[in-house]
């Protein structure tokens, strides 16, 4: 999502993602979301398509190249889920995010995922803003 949503924001910085330890788990990196995800449904409806984009694994060049490393996680899963290399680097920062892939009904589910789309918006514009400067 924020990948999408700050490439989408800026012409002048290029934002690229990747996971650690997200729902897809170590058996869906190199690959696309499923069709059907909440995901893909919460960006299509402001007119972004996030299907194409593979999801690939962290690894200690991605984060020595990068010049700011952001964790979009729950604070609390950070310090158990995050690779030493990525919490520890002065380059990182930790967006607070829920993580609401488990929500088992689907309205609930799609609600909780705009929460978080619009969460991570205004967090990314305000980085565009900050690297404007």
């Amino acid at each position: 999502m924020a990948e999408l949503l700050f490439n989408s924001s800026t012409k002048k910085h290029h934002a690229e993602s990747c996971g650690t330890y997200t729902y897809y788990c170590k058996k869906h990196f190199n690959s696309k979301m499923p069709k059907g995800d909440p995901v893909l449904k919460v960006m299509d409806e402001i007119g972004l398509d996030a299907s194409k984009k593979p999801i690939k694994q962290i690894n200690k060049s991605m984060v020595d190249k990068a010049d700011i490393v952001i964790a979009i996680m729950a604070k609390s899963c950070a310090e158990k889920d995050l690779p030493g290399y990525v919490k520890n680097n002065k380059k990182f920062r930790l967006w607070d995010v829920a993580d609401v892939s488990g929500v088992i009904k689907s309205d609930s589910q799609l609600y909780n995922h705009r929460i978080n789309r619009d969460r991570i918006l205004t967090l990314v514009k305000n980085l565009i803003r900050e690297l404007n400067r």
